[in-house]
């Protein structure tokens, strides 16, 4: 029997649990088997990462074929795998994905990506026009590619670009460019995209794929609403504000042809709201608490845990100075309170969680162990989460879920997840302000406040406890938002 025309093909660079390297890939393996859940015809197109056919039990199909890319013929295979009863499509290659996928020496910065995502976008192309879906859906910059090459081709698809972190651009010095890629020499060169492709300050004399899809997408949508609403401004670093990076006047003018949305991302509870499993996750709190107690000196007191990566939009704030020695030493003076980092990223980061393990008030642990984390944000009083930015954010819901207030910079996602104290309904606590100076005290005095409650008003911190793990953002309702004012706007 033939099949249905699919409505929507999924295109990531990354899909949990088969890859996962960011939030991308928790979106991926999300929200498409909820909009299917919820009615729409969708398939997802996925990159086949090295040897994952035996641990996920793909099952290789017919459909091989060979494409031309940077002047040799390279074979690219499909797998395939259901996703809670979404169909998932692997690109398999030995160059570019394999085990044997090539490797750059190159001080060009974000050159084997380039080339990478290039390739990819060229193979998808040839299942784009197999499956003649009616919307191609893909994420970030690396199909900014795809959507060029569609463009090119005259493929007849309604196109949405979701914008996970606009800080990551794909952007290559045009001059090098073609020597990269043959995809990126394409677009260059053709008069349909050869503008569209170029990054917008002229200085930087780039290409940019991001600035690519933007403009080449029907809709465009962000993934949380502040965060939609942010990435219309100019970057602006006295206030350590983020803003559109650059494209802020490209995505204003999508804003003002009514092609830009915010749609939050979701979360997978695992428990329902209410008062019995309330108190069973507080139980569950003090056996993790007492499994951290042993690294640190005094375990009673208010602890702040922090899990993520040690990068600097996720530490920037504590490494900052103000009078004369880093924020983190601020708060590490403030009496009656523990710090657990736990985290992995750059070096510079790490070595500086590193020299403030002291033994006393603070527990630094530098790996990425996923029972750790759970542990941390299980057992922590308070998730510290002082993010520069943070388009939608997931370890906040993680902590909420746990009946851990989260403490966070009045940010992207972050704001439309947390509701701040002493606000009706608070699930935590929050701090910005309008200058360098004044971000960096009001993260101080957002420390001291809530050590306050702690102490002061075990009541009120209870309810907090209460409220965050109540708190309910699920893909059911992201989905719903997805459908009604993104995919059936388009399929009419």
């Amino acid at each position: 029997m033939e099949q249905k025309p699919i409505d929507v093909l999924y295109v990531t660079s990354e899909i949990a649990p088969f890859s996962k390297a960011g939030g991308v890939a928790s979106v991926a393996g999300e929200l498409p088997p909820e909009l299917k859940r919820q009615g729409v015809n969708i398939e997802i197109l996925a990159p086949y990462y090295g040897p994952i056919e035996e641990k996920h039990n793909l099952k290789k199909i017919d459909g091989d074929y060979e494409i031309e890319f940077n002047g040799r013929k390279e074979q690219v295979q499909l797998y395939e795998r259901e996703l809670d009863g979404v169909r998932v499509t692997f690109i398999k290659n030995e160059t570019y994905f394999g085990t044997k996928q090539i490797h750059l020496h190159s001080d060009v910065p974000f050159e084997a990506d380039a080339r990478r995502f290039s390739f990819l976008s060229q193979a998808c192309l040839s299942i784009v026009k197999s499956k003649q879906p009616r919307i191609v859906h893909v994420n970030d910059w690396p199909f900014g590619y795809l959507l060029g090459l569609m463009k090119i081709e005259g493929v007849n698809a309604n196109t949405v670009t979701t914008i996970h972190n606009l800080n990551y651009q794909g952007n290559i010095w045009r001059p090098i460019a073609p020597k990269i890629s043959s995809v990126m020499k394409t677009l260059m060169e053709h008069p349909y995209t050869s503008e569209l492709f170029q990054d917008p300050r002229l200085e930087w004399d780039s290409v940019n794929p991001f600035r690519l899809a933007l403009e080449l997408s029907d809709v465009v949508n962000a993934v949380s609403p502040t965060y939609a609403t942010e990435i219309l401004e100019s970057e602006d670093q006295s206030r350590y504000f983020e803003g559109g990076k650059g494209l802020e006047g490209i995505i204003g003018r999508l804003c003002c042809q009514g092609k830009l949305i915010g749609i939050s991302n979701g979360y997978i509870y695992n428990e329902k709201p209410t008062e019995e499993n309330f108190r069973a996750m507080i139980s569950k709190k003090r056996n993790a608490r007492e499994e951290m107690s042993f690294a640190l000196k005094k375990p009673e007191n208010l602890l702040f845990g922090f899990v993520g990566r040690a990068v600097e939009q996720k530490l920037k704030l504590l490494k900052e100075e103000l009078d004369g020695k880093p924020v983190i030493e601020h708060l590490l003076e403030i009496p009656e309170i523990n710090f657990a980092f736990l985290g992995t990223g750059e070096k510079e980061y790490e070595e500086f969680l590193k020299q403030h393990h002291q033994g006393r008030n603070c527990s630094v642990i530098i790996d990425f162990d996923g029972g750790r984390a759970n542990t941390i944000n299980l057992g922590s009083d308070i998730c510290l989460m002082p993010s520069i930015h943070e388009p939608c954010g997931i370890t906040q819901l993680e902590a909420m879920a746990r009946a851990t207030p989260p403490l966070v910079r009045w940010t992207g996602g972050l704001r439309d997840t947390v509701i701040g104290y002493p606000l009706d309904g608070a699930t935590g606590f929050g701090f910005d302000a309008n200058s360098r100076e004044g971000v960096l005290r009001a993260l101080i005095n957002s420390v001291a406040e809530a050590k306050q409650v702690y102490y002061e008003n075990p009541k009120k911190f209870l309810e907090l406890k209460f409220n965050a793990f109540n708190t309910r953002f699920t893909w059911e309702d992201s989905a719903k938002r997805y459908i009604k004012e993104v995919y059936q706007n388009l399929l009419k």
